[in-house]
Formats: structure tokens, C-alpha cells, sequence
């Protein structure tokens, strides 16, 4: 585990979005959530670097599998224009990210997937039900109240490619293990990013008797 602090905040994104806080404090009235999203280096980003028409044809297809990593602050509390206590939460993701794909002032389609992504990590977190269709940059402010240290789990970076192969003789009843799954003589394995897989079959000689599914 890592404490992150982060110092710069000048270049952040503070918006805020209506929050539904009736079935935890049983209150009807409406109530706004103050979200700072900050960056840095040492969370890593995205696997894929996807621009905005491929994350939106991605979605068109139903494909829902990108990923952003991101980490969310405890629940904090600040003051409104309005003199009213407000909740506050800090967002941290990736500064490349961030750069590429949160902070150029057209990128409205991939901000708005990101509050998505956030809305539904802030509930699973704390419980807060947000509606991302009502998220608002705000215009004068980069920061709401103060940013709290944050700690984050830092895993091995896994190699771009890590390739296995088979070292055994060859024979009939030779084989590899990869994964606990016993793989026959003839197998290549690539694995890329950690996340996709390649096998590639030499099946030069051999006689495919059968195939199975």
C-alpha cells in the first residue's frame, strides 16, 4: 500500500453532480456531490489507449470491457456557494490519461464514460447513488475544499510480453504446464500486457485425429 499526496492542483477538473442521499440520512431535498479529479504517475492508466470514436464503437457493439483505473477518496465535506455543506470526494486516475483524454476541452464523450465509471465506483464505495447525466464542470474552480492524501495498492507492472515455450523433448506424451493447464509439445504462448493471449500451434509432422471443443 502507498500513500500518494498530491501537490499540484492547478491543472485539476472540480465538477459536481447531484447526489440521492434519502435512503442514507431519509433527507428529500436535493444535494449536490463535489468531485475533484486529480492525477498522477503511479497509477497506472488504461491498458488500452483508446481515442473517443473507438470507445464509442466499442460501446455501439455492446462491448463494455474498458477499464479505467481509478481511485476514490474518502467522503469529505465542504461548503457551497450557498454557504450549505456539501459532500466532497477526491478522484485520482493517471496523468496521461488525465492529459490525453480528460482534460482537452472537447473531449465531452469520453468525460462524461469517465463520471460513469465514477459514479458507479463512489457507490459501490459509499453508497452515494450520483447521476452522471447531471455531472457540471464548473466553470471558475479547479479544487473544492481541500485534496487528502491517498492510498493505493501499487501491483507488479506485468511485462509487455512475456513469452512461454515449450522446453520439454519432444514425444507423445510430452508437455507444458502454463496456468495449470497442461499444453502438448508445439505450443508458443504470448502473453501481452497481462491481459491478452496468443497461442500459436506447430503442428508440422503431426496428425490431428481429432478435434475437441
Amino acid at each position: 500500500m502507498t500513500t500518494i499526496k498530491i501537490n499540484e492542483v492547478g491543472n485539476n477538473i472540480a465538477i459536481y453532480i447531484q447526489v440521492n442521499v434519502k435512503e442514507i440520512f431519509g433527507e428529500t431535498k436535493e444535494h449536490k456531490c463535489f468531485l475533484n479529479i486529480c492525477h498522477c504517475a503511479e497509477l497506472p492508466p488504461p491498458v488500452d489507449d483508446i481515442d473517443e470514436d473507438e470507445l464509442a464503437a466499442r460501446i455501439d457493439k455492446g462491448d463494455i470491457g474498458f477499464r479505467i483505473p481509478v481511485s476514490i477518496g474518502e467522503l469529505d465535506s465542504v461548503v457551497d456557494n450557498k454557504n450549505t455543506n456539501q459532500a466532497k470526494i477526491d478522484v485520482l486516475v493517471n496523468s496521461t490519461f488525465y492529459a490525453k483524454r480528460l482534460a482537452p476541452p472537447n473531449a465531452n464523450f469520453f468525460r462524461h464514460f469517465f463520471c460513469m465509471v465514477v459514479c458507479e465506483a463512489i457507490e459501490d464505495k459509499h453508497h452515494l447513488k450520483l447521476d452522471p447525466n447531471k455531472c457540471i464542470k464548473l466553470k471558475n474552480r479547479t479544487l473544492m475544499g481541500y485534496i487528502e492524501p491517498m492510498k493505493i495498492m501499487k501491483r507488479p507492472v506485468a511485462p509487455v510480453i512475456q513469452e512461454i515455450t515449450s522446453t520439454v523433448p519432444s514425444g507423445d506424451i510430452a508437455v507444458l504446464k502454463y496456468l495449470g493447464i497442461q499444453q502438448p509439445t508445439g505450443v508458443h504462448i504470448c502473453l501481452f500486457k497481462g491481459t491478452k493471449l496468443m497461442i500459436e500451434l506447430f503442428l508440422k509432422d503431426e496428425e490431428i485425429s481429432a478435434i475437441h471443443r
